[in-house]
């Protein structure tokens, strides 16, 4: 007779318990998890057919609103009273007040943030006004910008090096400007440097004066490739120029083949938001499919590595470190990235991404919160007063960087238009 081992038995119990655990743990830190608590958790979220912006009672009337003003009242605030007097900002500061000034600062930080303060000069937001024309002078008027004679390109020398990333980011602080006008001759001229740029292809040259030595070209060109079509997008529908539509068409193309056909072997989710970005003006101009199928592909494999377990909120991906460690500029640009998607989703009357976008939305914004200085949500006490508004670069950390502030403002500035708040 077939006498059974008690012992195979109550190990093979544990073993099944460990892998129904650990199976259980892999599905709620992915987005199956998420899916699940989304439309079974979450009484916050819609379970009907009524678009969410349109629920009155979800988002404007319980703690996200109130998150969402926080953030934006506490970050208009810092900005406000920590330019400097050359018009730029302290790229980096330890928690107890002091400026790491022996850190590089780096322009693209820089133009990041003056870009906010464009916007919200723009708005009407007069104090800012002030600050923006210091950040023009700072540009245009501090040995940064040149422009070659016999050409005609613009360019920002910042350390030795111009980056297609400053001329891509500084036109689109232009074309935010009141003051573009004014302006009008450097923004052509940082056109034809993106111009210049552009290859046969569709492709960029990442540097129009390279760096020395060896860099991570595919780094960069993550970052800048996508900057440089938003650049154009932008520029196009400030101007209605034909010409600046097609460049940027035929670039978008050639990144949808590198970044989003073949996303499985090519895949970095620091070029998600500014290709969303980029993609999403591409569809308002054009009304092709590819374009929004492009943005839901981004932005549904940017939602896999947001943290529902651990730092709920945060994007952190442990199982590929390559991604980088936690960072709450990344967390900020990311959420901006998904609100664009959202947008979409809401045109395309898409529920099941609308519900998905909008719930990992707003983890993000509890965990921007917990990171900003002097919000209630943020434990921290006993902070410098100046600091009031900025943001830690991760849980625990003991430093704040000026453009993790710079992409919040960007993000919830861009909710707050979601959202029709005024």
């Amino acid at each position: 007779m077939f006498k059974i081992n008690k012992k195979i038995i109550i190990t093979g119990s544990i073993l099944f318990l460990v892998a129904l655990f650990m199976g259980s743990y892999y599905l709620f830190r992915n987005r199956v998890g998420v899916n699940f608590a989304t439309n079974i958790l979450s009484d916050n979220l819609p379970n009907n057919n009524i678009s969410y912006i349109n629920q009155d009672n979800d988002f404007t009337a319980n703690t996200y609103y109130q998150q969402l003003d926080e953030i934006f009242s506490l970050g208009r605030g810092y900005l406000l009273h920590n330019v400097q007097d050359d018009g730029s900002f302290v790229y980096l500061y330890t928690i107890d007040g002091n400026p790491k000034e022996d850190v590089k600062k780096g322009i693209i930080r820089q133009l990041l943030t003056f870009r906010v303060v464009a916007k919200l000069c723009q708005q009407g937001d007069q104090e800012f006004c002030q600050i923006h024309k210091k950040n023009l002078d700072y540009i245009f008027k501090g040995g940064i910008y040149q422009v070659s004679n016999n050409e005609q390109v613009g360019y920002l020398l910042y350390n030795n090096v111009a980056a297609l990333g400053s001329n891509a980011l500084t036109l689109r602080l232009l074309i935010v400007s009141p003051y573009f006008d004014q302006y009008q001759l450097q923004a052509e001229a940082l056109l034809n440097g993106i111009k210049k740029a552009q290859q046969a292809d569709g492709s960029f040259q990442l540097y129009l004066v390279k760096p020395q030595g060896e860099f991570d070209y595919a780094r960069k060109e993550r970052f800048y490739s996508g900057e440089a079509v938003l650049a154009l997008m932008e520029y196009y529908r400030k101007t209605n120029n034909q010409q600046i539509l097609d460049m940027a068409k035929k670039s978008e193309d050639y990144y949808l083949v590198k970044y989003v056909d073949n996303m499985q072997k090519n895949y970095y989710p620091a070029y998600v938001p500014w290709h969303t970005m980029a993609l999403s003006k591409l569809w308002h101009a054009t009304n092709d499919l590819k374009y929004t199928e492009a943005i839901f592909k981004l932005n549904d494999e940017l939602l896999k590595m947001q943290d529902n377990w651990d730092y709920i909120g945060r994007f952190y991906s442990p199982e590929h470190p390559e991604y980088g460690k936690p960072h709450s500029a990344s967390d900020a640009i990311y959420s901006e990235s998904l609100v664009t998607a959202y947008r979409i989703a809401l045109e395309l009357d898409d529920k099941t991404r609308q519900r998905n976008y909008m719930f990992a939305i707003k983890q993000s914004l509890g965990n921007i919160a917990s990171l900003q200085l002097c919000n209630k949500s943020n434990p921290f006490s006993d902070i410098p007063r100046k600091l009031c508004g900025s943001l830690q670069v991760r849980k625990n950390s003991q430093f704040i960087r000026v453009d993790s502030l710079a992409h919040t403002m960007d993000f919830v500035m861009a909710l707050r238009q979601l959202l029709d708040i005024k």
